[in-house]
């Protein structure tokens, strides 16, 4: 299935988003990725600290050459962040010897910084050709979907980077997941191309539900012909689909995490709870559950 290209786009940060960050959260962030071996008593923490009071280096030579790599990290994601330039961000990374060409190299790079501008990071992802599909690749077997939600693991993918509003830029990212997801989940899924189809028509069907633009809003019955209709859908067991469909209606899968609810969930579900100190009838409850916690609700939202 082919999606409207501007289904997708969203307003673009301003520069004063992208600008943000202080130099020593560049250092803290960027000290996630394990860089040349220095000495043992330096905790990542001291590393990325400005006055390096509590660090000792075996020399100054040592130190400089540190510094200097640091400041190469830097520049890059200022190059990735507010130039919007993130395959010359990697190119110099690579050039500087702080990265290799390895894509799993890339991958885990791109996976351990946060602070990477997030379109940016979709942008490089979905370029077309060999060397950005390993990365991409790469990238999203970082990413753990094992026994969540399809609508879960959908949301947690699109929380990750910003997805480009070009058409062929999704579809091999969706792909990409696609292949990632059946992989960890084969007895949610029967085939690859099952998540692949539904990915698209959950994506459509979020679009429909939650833009008040659209005033004949796609019913159950739509949107189970809109899977089935298509190669693979067919094999999608439609209990599935009934209960997808009003998960995304109650609750919009965003685009980004800010605003979105408990956005680290693995699964998510009406439940009915009955507390032990109470003699009331049970009741039903919104119930999420992430890595830490189980999260008990009224409501969504």
């Amino acid at each position: 299935p082919n999606l409207p290209s501007d289904k997708f786009n969203e307003p673009s940060p301003g520069p004063s988003s992208k600008s943000s960050s202080s130099s020593s959260h560049i250092r803290r962030s960027v000290s996630q990725l394990t860089l040349d071996p220095v000495p043992e008593k330096v905790s990542s923490a001291d590393l990325w600290d400005d006055s390096l009071t509590s660090v000792h280096f075996e020399s100054e030579t040592d130190e400089a050459k540190y510094r200097q790599r640091l400041d190469v990290c830097m520049k890059a994601v200022g190059m990735f962040n507010e130039m919007g330039k993130p395959r010359r961000a990697i190119q110099m990374l690579i050039e500087q010897k702080v990265l290799t060409k390895d894509p799993q190299v890339i991958g885990t790079f791109l996976h351990q910084v946060p602070i990477l501008d997030k379109e940016s990071l979709g942008n490089l992802l979905s370029e077309n050709d060999d060397f950005a599909q390993q990365i991409l690749t790469a990238f999203i077997e970082k990413l753990d979907f094992a026994m969540y939600d399809f609508d879960v693991a959908l949301r947690k993918l699109l929380y990750t980077f910003r997805l480009p509003g070009e058409g062929q830029k999704i579809d091999r990212v969706v792909r990409c997941w696609a292949a990632r997801y059946h992989a960890q989940n084969p007895t949610i899924m029967p085939e690859q191309k099952c998540v692949y189809v539904l990915a698209y028509a959950s994506i459509m069907l979020n679009t429909d539900a939650h833009n008040d633009g659209v005033r004949n809003k796609m019913s159950l019955k739509e949107f189970l012909l809109n899977v089935q209709n298509n190669d693979g859908g067919e094999k999608i067991p439609p209990a599935l689909l009934e209960g997808l469909y009003p998960r995304i209606l109650d609750e919009e899968i965003k685009m980004k995490d800010e605003g979105a609810l408990l956005p680290t969930a693995i699964r998510k579900a009406w439940m009915l709870v009955k507390p032990k100190t109470s003699f009331k009838s049970w009741k039903r409850r919104w119930v999420v559950l992430t890595q830490e916690h189980i999260h008990i609700l009224k409501r969504i939202g």
